[in-house]
């Protein structure tokens, strides 16, 4: 959730696969966002924005509305869909969860709401 940290998963990923090829789930709090972490953002395919629902954390219109302020991004993440509809969408694609120590919790949430194919 800071640059340095932004640049050490980018470097990581890179060594696993082109940061293009990679859907980007992203969850932090307000406080954290700063623009010098924007650019890693633009790098990644798709990229969703998962609530965290504490007082403290950034909805996607808030995240999507400071990115739109500094002018960056070509295109708003979009809102992190149901499982169902992410696991139909990227199954057997590269993707990270990363932002907030507290997207742990609604990342458990969310998996605990999928009920695999049978």
């Amino acid at each position: 959730h800071n640059e340095e940290a932004f640049s050490m998963l980018m470097r990581q990923l890179a060594r696993k696969a082109p940061l293009e090829s990679w859907t980007l789930v992203l969850g932090m709090m307000a406080d954290k966002l700063t623009p010098e972490i924007l650019p890693f953002l633009d790098r990644f395919r798709t990229r969703y924005f998962m609530e965290i629902g504490t007082p403290r954390a950034l909805t996607v219109a808030g995240f999507n509305e400071y990115v739109q302020r500094h002018a960056y991004a070509e295109s708003p993440f979009l809102p992190c869909p149901p499982i169902e509809a992410f696991q139909k969408r990227h199954g057997g694609e590269l993707v990270i969860f990363t932002g907030s120590f507290y997207l742990y919790r609604a990342f458990q949430t969310w998996k605990r709401d999928f009920s695999p194919p049978r």
